[in-house]
């Protein structure tokens, strides 16, 4: 084999190893591209699932802050009432029978005082 025979030789491996370097190099961007794509597709359709998760989560909320409310303001209602029946059963009471009522109120005060003074 002559000296330039095995330079061209040479020079044809050198070549193929570039153009395979090459090669290797695009085949690993492209890899490096599609990996990229498909995490950022992943991040992106987590981030979309948790503000899903966060609407759902407001719109939960506030609909036990309403059901709250509207309770709440139901059993305020319905505790005046009872309040005021109290007191009109308690002040018809005191007026048909008002000697039993002030021993009532004597003796709940004596009780009271006993046990205020216990302590």
């Amino acid at each position: 084999m002559s000296n330039s025979s095995a330079q061209q030789r040479g020079q044809s491996i050198k070549q193929d190893m570039q153009d395979r370097a090459e090669d290797f190099k695009c085949a690993a961007q492209r890899t490096a591209q599609d990996v990229k794509e498909q995490v950022m597709g992943s991040a992106n359709d987590a981030v979309e699932q948790l503000k899903e998760m966060g609407s759902e989560f407001k719109q939960r909320a506030w609909e036990g802050y309403e059901s709250l409310r509207d309770n709440s303001g139901e059993y305020v209602d319905q505790s005046r009432q009872k309040a005021q029946e109290l007191g009109e059963t308690l002040e018809r009471q005191i007026k048909t029978q008002p000697m039993t009522s002030i021993l009532v109120a004597v003796g709940l005060g004596f009780i009271v005082g006993a046990l205020w003074s216990r302590r």
